[in-house]
């Protein structure tokens, strides 16, 4: 009989320190974090069962960026993790992570992998400075502003014609930046204006381009006072937020368009009657004319001889 109550009294003894230690180590994971291999986490308050990444002390030169751990989903990354990691020479990007991370400075970095499947990129590479290849899947349909920003080895970037949009400064500060210096237009994916390397008096966007950007036009160009006019063609189905600067006069067709912001036009909006542009102005009080068939004969004239000088990425 005292053999069992000993027993009985080990067994309480052990079971009481298991749930002391399961408490302290819920406590800490849940607070502070630890430690897991080569991560250290903490669990999300939210109500799903999912863990926050704090930190990274691995030196392995190939990562895969983490989507689970301890059997459980991440639900972020915290910034710092790969912050200046001299040690990953490569990393795969799964398809399931679904916020924006930054891989920031990191100079041993060569390669990136996104895994096929991949429709919406979300982890940007800035300032790797000898990246030079980046493997993008055919499914992917955007990019973030500032996607591969200041990589200046990275050259050779395919963009599918599946890509829709391109936002901000995605490709600037690169290498095939560089490498199309000599392209006067160098568009990508479905229409996407992605280099201008035009005069800055007038400028006009060639037929067969769909969209751009503020950035596509004027990225690292303070000085827009000896600008006069825009012309764009009828193809352009997007803007991109454009700023129509004071004295500058901006020519469209009569098709609707998308990413007009009114707060941005301070020119004038030269577009032929009962056009969409003519119906947006009105309604957002923007400077307005109708074209004129001289105008529009001068508009149409130059945005189709400049479609010869696009140069499409093969």
């Amino acid at each position: 009989m005292m053999k069992k109550k000993i027993l009985v009294g080990i067994i309480v003894f052990l079971i009481a320190v298991v749930c002391i230690v399961s408490y302290v180590v819920v406590k800490k994971a849940t607070t502070e974090g630890i430690w897991l291999g080569d991560y250290k986490y903490k669990y999300d308050n939210s109500e799903e069962k999912r863990i926050i990444i704090l930190d990274y002390r691995g030196t392995d030169s190939y990562v895969e960026f983490p989507t689970k751990l301890f059997m459980l989903d991440v639900a972020y990354v915290e910034s710092n993790v790969f912050y200046r990691n001299n040690n990953i020479e490569k990393m795969f990007i799964p398809k399931e992570v679904d916020y924006e991370y930054i891989i920031y400075q990191c100079d041993s970095l060569k390669e990136v992998v996104f895994e096929d499947g991949t429709e919406e990129v979300n982890v940007i590479i800035k300032e790797c400075e000898n990246l030079d290849k980046i493997y993008i899947p055919e499914t992917v349909t955007s990019f973030p502003e500032g996607f591969c920003y200041g990589c200046p080895k990275l050259e050779d970037i395919y963009i599918s014609g599946n890509v829709l949009t391109v936002s901000g400064d995605a490709f600037f500060a690169t290498g095939l930046e560089k490498k199309c210096l000599d392209d006067k237009y160098y568009v990508v994916g479905d229409g996407i204006l992605l280099f201008y390397n035009g005069d800055y008096g007038e400028i006009i966007i060639p037929n067969g381009v769909k969209k751009l950007n503020q950035e596509t036009l004027f990225f690292n160009r303070k000085d827009t006072s000896y600008l006069e006019a825009i012309y764009f063609p009828e193809t352009i189905t997007d803007v991109g937020n454009m700023e129509i600067y004071e004295d500058v006069t901006a020519y469209f067709g009569a098709e609707d368009i998308d990413g007009v912001n009114p707060e941005k036009i301070e020119g004038t909006i030269v577009a032929p009657a009962g056009s969409y542009m003519e119906q947006y102005c009105k309604e957002n009080n923007v400077d307005f004319r109708v074209m004129t068939e001289e105008e529009e004969a001068i508009w149409r004239e130059k945005t189709e001889a400049a479609a010869s000088e696009i140069t499409y990425q093969e």
